[in-house]
């Protein structure tokens, strides 16, 4: 069989790999923790290669997953909720706060729950994860139960593609704003690799990066470009194509390996509209996030979703890795 798939543990939790036996590449599924994406990892020149920027350790997962996010999904909302409060549908909901010494709330209440593991699907062209998540709506200021399916599925010449399903199992309506939030390379110079991204504005912000409705132009990086010393902690309004199935595509390439990667993330109405970009100070690493909605979209609204009961959207994107 060219493609396989292990378990391992990882601290208290079980590690996935969907591994392709021809190219040995393989890709690290933490179910446990947020349906976590924890490594893509490649083999090139006999040298094994990781581009997630993951937990090394069931220890480090644990104790920094709170603070990082990496690789976690992000639900019912992405990014921040100012205030850690928002009004819908003549209701006020107060949420939880991860970041207790911050004026909001952020990424949700999904980021560390666990995923039970529905099926391993494997043959000669791919292996696929399928996973889901029964949200009770007991956590505070979110009282709408829903269903989360995730589906990672590892293809020939080193493509992952992850597609997600919601389902509103209450019998009201809920909002919802969703995104992921996987890191790429590990340890590197992010000012020497070159990014490229479709944007159609820049979201503006406060200084605690709350939107403050602002749509700034931006095409800085609508062709391949270095990052250099570009600050990146925003979100973009991606450019769209026209149709029901198109997509935009994230590329970023990192010289010293001569390795590109590119994000393809399915956009259009209730879908993947937006994208977060973010450096941390090390310059070490890049987050690319794929969300639906803007920042504090249970406020603003933009963007938001609105799911009636037992109602479904889906979205996904697909990781694709050149050698260059």
């Amino acid at each position: 069989m060219s493609f396989q798939i292990n378990k391992k543990p990882f601290g208290k939790h079980a590690l996935f790999q969907l591994i392709d036996n021809d190219s040995q590449s393989s890709v690290w599924i933490i179910p446990s923790c947020g349906a976590m994406l924890n490594n893509f990892q490649i083999k090139k020149d006999n040298v094994f290669i990781d581009l997630i920027n993951g937990y090394k350790s069931g220890d480090d997962l644990d104790e920094n997953v709170s603070m990082n996010f990496k690789g976690v999904i992000l639900s019912p909302f992405a990014n921040r909720v100012n205030k850690a409060s928002y009004d819908f549908n003549n209701s006020n909901y107060v949420l939880d706060k991860v970041w207790k010494d911050k004026d909001y709330a952020i990424h949700g209440y999904l980021y560390n729950q666990v995923f039970e593991v529905v099926s391993e699907v494997i043959n000669d062209d791919e292996a696929t994860l399928i996973l889901k998540n029964k949200y009770d709506g007991k956590m505070p200021g979110f009282p709408f139960s829903f269903d989360t399916t995730v589906v990672y599925t590892l293809h020939k010449n080193n493509q992952l593609s992850c597609e997600t399903k919601i389902q509103n199992s209450s019998e009201q309506i809920m909002p919802l704003s969703f995104g992921w939030h996987p890191l790429f390379f590990n340890d590197v110079n992010i000012d020497d690799v070159e990014l490229q991204f479709p944007a159609e504005y820049k979201i503006g912000v406060t200084e605690d990066f709350i939107p403050d409705g602002k749509k700034i132009a931006y095409n800085a990086f609508n062709s391949l470009r270095k990052i250099d010393d570009t600050f990146f902690d925003y979100c973009f309004k991606l450019r769209e194509g026209e149709g029901e199935s198109e997509s935009a595509m994230v590329a970023i390439i990192e010289p010293l390996n001569k390795i590109k990667i590119e994000l393809h993330i399915e956009t259009g109405l209730n879908k993947f509209r937006h994208l977060q970009i973010y450096i941390p100070p090390q310059r070490n690493t890049i987050a690319l996030e794929p969300m639906t909605s803007w920042p504090d979209a249970f406020n603003n609204k933009n963007d938001l979703i609105v799911l009636q009961p037992e109602e479904t959207v889906a979205m996904s994107y697909e990781i694709k890795i050149s050698l260059l």
